[in-house]
């Protein structure tokens, strides 16, 4: 696994914005976009286990990152996604509750 020291310091405060906004009762499917090393989408999905979180990576070196997170926290599988996918992005912005 991959650690950036930024992504450890941010993931709690992050964390509190994102439980603002969610009930935490009610099921939603976030997609997060450019996951890079996976630390925050493992850190979220462990907190709000209502949330099915769904990582996503271009970056061949994260990717190996994000699978490692995977596998340790039991994370959803991930897609690999980029600019070039225009249909593919429209119909992600209409399965999920939030981005």
């Amino acid at each position: 696994m991959l650690i950036a020291s930024a992504a450890e310091r941010n993931k709690g405060e992050i964390l509190k914005v994102i439980k603002q906004y969610f009930d935490t009762t009610k099921p939603y499917k976030c997609l997060e976009i450019a996951s890079g090393t996976g630390a925050h989408v493992a850190h979220f999905a462990k907190e709000l286990p209502n949330i099915d979180f769904q990582p996503s990576e271009h970056n061949p070196r994260a990717l190996h990152s994000i699978v490692a997170y995977v596998d340790k926290y039991r994370v959803i599988v991930f897609l690999t996604l980029d600019n070039e996918h225009r249909g593919v992005w429209i119909y992600l912005f209409n399965r999920y509750s939030f981005l």
